[in-house]
């Protein structure tokens, strides 16, 4: 093969310069627009709909702030998922592309908040650095004058560098055009070295996008034979044979992508649907070649394209003809071509393997990586054309005229849309107006514009609902498996129906009302397109839930907690289902769960834990209150729920965040708790949990409930005090024990909470009769347990030392115990008191302290097992 000698004349390496910057300079002139903000004052552009999960809100680069560029790089090259966000798991992420991966990392480190514009602009210089490559390579080859002002100037303005340069999250496709052609004119030059580098460079195009080891075939095609005579070469182009080879890779390349297509189809219950899907797909790679040269329309998501758009076929001799000019070139301009056109065929059934038939955005990149080879050979096709003469010259001149204008004109017309997300999607809804994608675009910025403040903002929200609806039904049921097999598509439209129908929940719609059913048939059809992907599931669950459905609800919740059994909203969603469906067992084993998920990620984040976690996990505890589980909050022991509750909303109110709906939840909580303590006979308790609810909700409809609640239970305690009194009276009278009567007093007191006047009568006995093992049991449970818990358990310590018989003085230190979170002595305690009982009983029925030191025996004993068991 020809190549340019290194010592060229001074004047042709001018004009071939002039070439070059006439390139660079369309390219900058053509693509510029695309980053200029709309005062034209300033470079910028919003964030397109791939490049947010791709570079500005991808989770993998959340923590640049704290970690080193070189940590950044390393882990961005070690794990393949680092340039996709949450959704786009089924695209790139299994895909090792370190190169391009470090470099997004790269850019999302130095440019932060403005990864966009900056990612954008690196994408601009990379397609200039594609003009460079492609001008060297066309020099290496030995390509004529004409040919290199055509294949330059085509592309330098191709409208497929405005999705594959103009886009962040296609840079990988850009980079590796970048490489791969740079690698292909360095492998031109005789020379191990440069060889060798050439095929490096080459090989790290492969590792910016798979797509780019398609150069390497190319690169051996157009190596494959090496110098001959000049009379074997000569009966080589008499013959053919010299790109025979060649014909043999492209034809190799082509059936073995049939072959692809056809086993990747499936196996359909209808013979005749499966043979329909094939030529489906072979439709879509004739559509995808013909959008490389003829860019009459942008080749946005169009999804599977179907053999009604028979017209394509008639592009294909055309094409074939196009090619077939090169019959008549150098072997080496013939090798070229048919090495561009094995590639061509390669990519386009690539795309055709994804998508059905080549209709997703990103196939423009693939295209763009062909251009710089595809462009070469057919432009020096036309070239020797024009150096034919005759109607052959008019021919060539006049197509090579179009094809370039056609170029300049689509990305013209087309360059400054992509400056917003607003032109982009008003582009797309003029060139391909039946596309789902482009509709679920369109869905997606009327959401934008109806979520901004206003008094009639829920109405605009409402109103989408028949929109998201249609879309639903066009992508959803049958139509679900074809659409999955394009994975971008299904993604985008996927997160916009599922975007709608939490805004739909999140606008305050009243339940029950039809856009709820409009909405749920939309994000219902997002989870038939990406079923592994955790937000539609949750979207539906949360339209289920405000239409009533709580059943299907928690069926949508339970989905999405399979596959994001850690996420706090998923979380949040089943226990808020379990509570309306009566399972309140399992909403407040569920609540422990979601504060323990977001306390971790709230340390994570040097941050407080959210307020409406804590606030539904207080509402969880208090339904299950009455159960007696480890204190979440620290070794406080073992407690009731409703006491975990009281601190948590305690807290919330001293943060002053959610203040009046934690006060209202503090009272009912409150309340519950108070009626359980009166029914335990633990009144003390019981009065201060009625008095703090009537401190949290001193007015309202409710409050006068814990009110008269407190009324009830007092007037019986006020009773009882009177007993007390009037039997401490007859014993001064000589008509009973004087201690017994008041001790019985002092209970009496210290069931109201009034410990100050219990004491006093406490300290009264122990100076006049002395500290007995009874009276210290009394003055322990009935004082200090509920004033003083920890003063209680060592009195009882002190009873069990001096009357170790006593059974009821060792199961209420097993309770002081077991409530400050020393379950082994408890368990100890509670044996020692049950063998006790076992001992002293006298054929009568178990009292029932004794009932429930069995049975807390028995699950405090189960809770060491599972402990032990868990280490």
């Amino acid at each position: 093969m020809s190549s340019i000698s290194s010592c060229r004349p001074a004047g042709d390496l001018v004009r071939d310069l002039r070439i070059l910057i006439w390139a660079l300079l369309v390219a900058v002139l053509l693509h510029l627009p695309a980053h200029l903000g709309w005062t034209g004052a300033q470079v910028g552009r919003e964030a397109l709909y791939e490049d947010g999960p791709a570079l500005v809100s991808n989770p993998a680069f959340e923590t640049f702030g704290a970690e080193g560029l070189g940590d950044v790089l390393a882990r961005a090259v070690r794990d393949p998922s680092a340039s996709w966000g949450e959704g786009d798991g089924s695209v790139g992420r299994a895909r090792w592309r370190p190169v391009s991966t470090a470099l997004a990392a790269l850019e999302r480190w130095s440019f932060r908040s403005e990864a966009a514009s900056g990612a954008g602009i690196v994408s601009l210089l990379l397609h200039l650095a594609v003009v460079a490559a492609t001008f060297s390579f066309l020099g290496r080859v030995g390509a004529p004058r004409a040919a290199k002002w055509i294949a330059m100037s085509v592309v330098a303005a191709s409208p497929a560098a405005l999705t594959a340069a103009a886009w962040p999250a296609h840079q990988s496709m850009v980079l590796a055009t970048a490489l791969g052609v740079a690698g292909l004119a360095m492998a031109q030059r005789r020379g191990w070295a440069r060889e060798l580098g050439g095929a490096a460079l080459i090989a790290l195009a492969g590792l910016s996008h798979e797509m780019a080891f398609g150069f390497g075939v190319v690169l051996c095609v157009m190596r494959w034979n090496p110098e001959r005579s000049e009379s074997e070469r000569a009966d080589a182009e008499r013959s053919g044979g010299e790109g025979r080879v060649a014909w043999i890779a492209v034809i190799v390349v082509g059936a073995a992508a049939v072959a692809s297509a056809a086993m990747t189809v499936g196996i359909d219950a209808d013979r005749a649907a499966s043979l329909q899907q094939l030529v489906d797909r072979l439709f879509g790679v004739f559509h995808t070649i013909v959008s490389l040269l003829v860019p009459a329309r942008m080749h946005f998501a169009d999804g599977p394209w179907t053999v009604g758009r028979g017209w394509l076929i008639a592009v294909i001799p055309a094409l074939a003809l196009v090619f077939g000019m090169l019959r008549r070139s150098t072997p080496g301009v013939r090798r070229a071509g048919i090495a561009a056109l094995a590639m061509l065929v390669g990519a386009a059934f690539a795309g055709a393997r994804d998508s059905s038939a080549g209709g997703a955005p990103y196939h423009d990149g693939m295209l763009y990586m062909i251009a710089p080879v595809a462009a070469a050979a057919v432009a020096w096709a036309l070239a020797n054309g024009v150096a034919r003469g005759g109607a052959l010259r008019v021919a060539a001149v006049v197509a090579g005229a179009m094809w370039v204008t056609t170029n300049v004109c689509a990305t013209a017309t087309r360059s400054a849309s992509f400056r917003t997300r607003e032109g982009h999607v008003r582009l797309a809804e003029l060139e391909m107006p039946d596309s789902p994608v482009v509709e679920a675009w369109s869905l997606d910025l009327a959401l934008t514009s109806a979520q901004q403040p206003g008094a009639d903002q829920r109405d605009r929200i409402r109103g989408l609902a028949g929109r998201a609806e249609e879309l639903g039904r066009r992508v959803g049921g049958p139509e679900a498996a074809r659409w999955r097999r394009d994975p971008v598509a299904a993604v985008t439209i996927a997160s916009v129906l599922s975007r709608y129908s939490l805004a739909l929940v999140g606008s305050g719609v009243p339940p029950g009302d039809a856009s709820l059913e409009q909405a749920e048939v939309g994000v219902a059809a997002a989870t038939e397109l990406v079923p592994g992907w955790m937000r539609p599931w949750l979207a539906l669950s949360l339209t289920r839930e405000r239409v009533g459905a709580l059943r299907a609800a928690m069926d949508a919740a339970q989905r999405a907690g399979a596959i994001a059994r850690d996420d706090v909203d998923v979380i949040s969603t089943g226990l808020r289902l379990g509570l309306a469906l009566g399972d309140v067992r399992f909403a407040a084993i569920a609540s422990e769960a979601l504060l323990a998920r977001e306390q971790a990620s709230a340390r994570a984040q040097a941050r407080k834990p959210r307020a409406d976690v804590i606030l539904l996990f207080a509402r969880a505890q208090t339904c299950d209150g009455s159960s007696r589980v480890p204190d979440p909050f620290g070794e406080t022991g073992v407690r009731f729920r409703f006491e975990i509750a009281i601190a948590a909303l305690r807290g919330l109110i001293e943060r002053g965040e959610l203040v009046a709906d934690a006060k209202r939840q503090l009272y009912f909580t409150c309340l519950e708790y108070g009626d359980v303590l009166a029914t335990l006979d633990r009144t003390a308790l019981g009065l201060l949990a009625y008095q703090e609810a009537m401190t949290a909700l001193p007015e309202g409809p409710d409050a006068s409930e814990a009110s008269e609640h407190r009324t009830w239970l007092l007037q019986r305690l006020r009773a009882e005090e009177a007993k007390a009194q009037m039997a401490v009276d007859h014993a001064m009278k000589g008509e009973g024990n004087v201690a017994d009567a008041l001790v019985s007093l002092a209970v009496a007191f210290a069931r109201q909470a009034r410990f100050k006047e219990c004491d006093e009568i406490f300290s009264r006995l122990e100076t006049d009769l002395g500290m007995t093992p009874i009276l210290r049991y009394h003055r322990a449970v009935h004082l200090y347990r509920e004033a003083d818990p920890a003063r209680a358990a060592t009195e009882l310590r002190q009873v069990t030392r001096d009357a170790p018989n006593l059974a009821r003085a060792h199961y209420e230190l097993a309770r002081l115990h077991e409530e400050s979170g020393e379950i082994e002595k408890a368990v100890e305690s509670y044996r020692e008191c049950r063998r006790l009982a076992v001992e002293q009983a006298t054929g009568g029925g178990a009292e029932d302290w004794l009932l429930d030191a069995d049975d807390r025996f028995e699950a405090l004993e189960r809770l060491l097992r599972d402990q032990d068991a868990s280490r």
